[in-house]
């Protein structure tokens, strides 16, 4: 859950002259929001247009705006079996600059690039299945990962996700630094 506040719509260029990349808050404001086209830049609203928007983007400032909807607690298991009970897949190359909180039944499989997590659920596909039928298999994934995809890694992840049938309708969630 995230409390937006009062919020500035941003709907230029990231790179070009105003650009709020990598900027502080608008003075004012308590977060942006920008809808975002299918390459992370943004949309702008314009008659005639051929291009779809692809996605929102809300930039937060204070971490006091987020109420989490789950603690997950984050206990390193060394080997990657599966038993029984919620599984989820955490992909970040620096799991030490994230702090995760999970229930005790829940088992981390934490990988550092989207192909070492897409081997590992190819490697337990069929078990898997079984966690995606009983609804307790979740992906959690950095957007940003510099030797793996860069400032879209895990938009790219869940893009192969969605084109294999099997995986599809796993639930991810991704988040920013």
């Amino acid at each position: 859950w995230v409390l937006m506040g009062k919020t500035y719509f941003a709907n230029h260029q990231p790179f070009g002259p105003g650009t709020l990349h990598a900027k502080p808050c608008m003075p004012g404001y308590d977060s942006h929001y920008v809808v975002t086209q299918k390459d992370g830049r943004p949309f702008n609203i314009e008659p005639n247009q051929q291009i779809e928007p692809y996605g929102d983007e809300i930039v937060i400032f204070n971490s006091d705006q987020v109420l989490p909807r789950y603690l997950i607690y984050y206990h390193p298991l060394g080997v990657h079996n599966l038993k029984e009970g919620p599984h989820v897949i955490w992909i970040d190359p620096k799991p030490q600059t994230t702090q995760l909180s999970i229930e005790e039944s829940v088992q981390i499989h934490q990988f550092d690039t989207s192909g070492h997590a897409f081997h590992w659920m190819l490697k337990h596909e069929k078990e898997l299945m079984e966690k995606i039928k009983q609804n307790i298999f979740r992906i959690i994934t950095c957007r940003f990962r510099e030797n793996d995809g860069g400032e879209t890694a895990g938009e790219q992840f869940c893009d192969r996700l969605k084109l294999d049938e099997r995986w599809k309708n796993v639930p991810v969630m991704i988040y920013c630094l």
